[in-house]
C-alpha cells in the first residue's frame, strides 16, 4: 500500500512524520517493514517495530499537546471526496437542470448559468413545492471588440463528472479570433465554481470584457460586500479593485433567496484577515483587475432586474495570450433553519478560560469559543 508520493528536489533531506493509528485493543509488539521506493533508485526497506503497552490514550493523544497527535489533522482529508453531509442530498441532474437541497440551477449550452431557482419558505424552516427565481436572465460573458461584441459559436457541452456531491461540465465556445473555454463544477452545497479561460488567436484591440449577472430585482432585497455592510440594496453601486482591502466577493438577495459571487484568476491566493493582512494580501486578479481599469459596477436596469456586472476595461491582448475569468457562486440559503437550536446556543469568546466557564454558568452559555492562543489548544 502507498502511503504518499513525495518531490524531494536532488540534494534535499525531506524530514518525515509518520503516524499509526493504533487499535483500542493492540497490545505486545508488533513488526513491519516500511519501503521507501524512487523512480531512479532501487527501494529501499527498513524494518520496524513497535510496542504498545498500558491502557489507551484518551481521544487518540490529541487532549495534550506535547504528545504531537494532533498533527494528523493538518494531513485530514475529511469532506474530500464527494460524498454528501446532513442534511443535504445528492445532486440529481435532469439534462441542463441541477437540482440540490432547496434550489436548482439550469445551464446554457455555452455552460454559464441560465437560472437558479430557491424553494425555501420564507422563513427557511422549510422546502416547499413553489420557486422563486434568483436571475431574471441567463448570465452573459461579453467580449466588446471596436467593431461590436463578439458573438460566439458554442460547441457540444460535456458532463465530464457526475457524483451524488459533485457535478463537472466544460464547453468551448468560438468568436472571430478567440475562444472560450468554460469548465463547471456545482457541489452538493450549492456551491460553484467556473474557470474561464479567454484565449487570443490573433492580436486584438479589446473595450472591454465583462460578466453580467441579471438579478431579479424582486430579489435584490439586500446587499453585503465589496466594501458595504450588509443592509438595503442600493439602485446603484460602483466598485473598484484595491489591494488595501480585502475585499472580492458580495452577496445579493433576500431572506430565502440570493447569490454570493467572489471573482477570481490564476493568481488568486486566499488573503490572510486582521492583524495579519499586511502579511498576505488579496492578489488583484490580472484579468478582472486590468492594471486598475476593471471593477464591480451594480444598477437597476428597471423592467424588473438589478444588473451586477464584472468589467475590466479595455486591453490589447496578443496571439497565444489566455485570460483567466474565474469566479465562484454559492446559492443562498444553503439550508434550513432550526429555530429551537438557532435561538438555544448561546456563545461567550472573550476573557480567559476561567472566567469564560463561571460567566457560561451564570449566563446561560453552552458554547465557549477557546481561541487557538490559549493554554487549551
Amino acid at each position: 500500500m502507498c502511503i504518499r508520493d513525495r518531490n524531494v528536489p536532488a540534494g534535499r533531506v525531506q524530514p518525515l512524520w509518520i503516524g499509526v493509528q493504533i487499535p483500542l485493543d493492540a497490545s505486545g509488539i508488533y513488526e513491519g517493514e516500511l519501503v521507501v521506493s524512487a523512480s531512479n533508485k532501487p527501494s529501499t526497506s527498513i524494518h520496524v517495530n513497535i510496542g504498545v503497552y498500558g491502557p489507551p490514550i484518551p481521544n487518540g493523544g490529541t487532549n495534550e499537546g506535547w504528545r504531537m497527535a494532533r498533527l494528523k489533522w493538518l494531513d485530514s482529508r475529511i469532506a474530500q471526496d464527494d460524498g454528501i453531509v446532513e442534511p443535504y442530498v445528492p445532486l440529481k441532474k435532469d439534462d441542463l437542470t441541477i437540482r440540490f437541497l432547496g434550489r436548482s440551477m439550469t445551464i446554457m449550452e455555452n455552460g454559464l448559468p441560465g437560472a437558479f431557482q430557491s424553494f425555501f419558505s420564507n422563513s427557511v424552516t422549510k422546502i416547499g413545492p413553489d420557486a422563486r427565481d434568483i436571475l431574471s436572465a441567463p448570465f452573459r460573458f461579453i467580449v466588446d471588440l471596436h467593431d461590436g461584441e463578439a458573438r460566439w459559436k458554442t460547441g457540444n457541452i460535456e458532463f465530464t463528472h457526475i457524483s451524488e456531491g459533485t457535478l463537472n461540465w466544460e464547453v468551448e465556445s468560438k468568436s472571430r479570433g478567440l475562444v472560450l473555454s468554460c469548465k463547471g463544477k456545482i457541489e452538493f452545497d450549492g456551491f460553484v465554481v467556473y474557470e474561464l479561460t479567454l484565449k487570443a488567436l490573433k492580436n486584438l484591440d479589446v473595450r472591454d470584457i465583462r460578466l453580467e449577472i441579471p438579478i431579479e430585482n424582486k430579489v435584490a432585497s439586500y446587499m453585503m460586500g465589496l466594501g458595504r455592510r450588509g443592509g438595503a440594496c442600493p439602485s446603484e453601486y460602483e466598485w473598484k479593485w484595491d489591494k488595501r482591502n480585502a475585499q472580492d466577493a458580495v452577496w445579493i438577495g433576500d431572506v430565502n433567496a440570493g447569490i454570493r459571487c467572489k471573482f477570481k484568476g490564476e493568481n488568486y491566493k486566499r488573503s490572510l484577515t486582521n492583524i495579519y493582512y499586511e502579511y498576505g494580501p488579496l492578489n488583484i486578479p490580472l484579468s478582472w483587475g486590468n492594471q486598475d481599469k476593471g471593477g464591480i459596477s451594480l444598477k437597476d436596469k428597471g423592467q424588473g432586474t438589478m444588473l451586477l456586472s464584472a468589467f475590466c476595461g479595455d486591453r490589447s491582448m496578443k496571439v497565444g495570450e489566455e485570460l483567466h475569468f474565474d469566479f465562484e457562486l454559492l446559492v443562498t440559503p444553503v439550508k434550513t433553519i432550526n429555530l429551537e437550536k438557532q435561538f438555544s446556543t448561546r456563545f461567550i469568546h472573550t476573557g480567559s478560560v476561567e472566567e469564560m466557564m463561571e460567566r457560561a454558568v451564570r449566563d446561560g452559555a453552552n458554547v465557549i469559543n477557546i481561541h487557538h492562543s490559549r493554554a487549551l489548544n
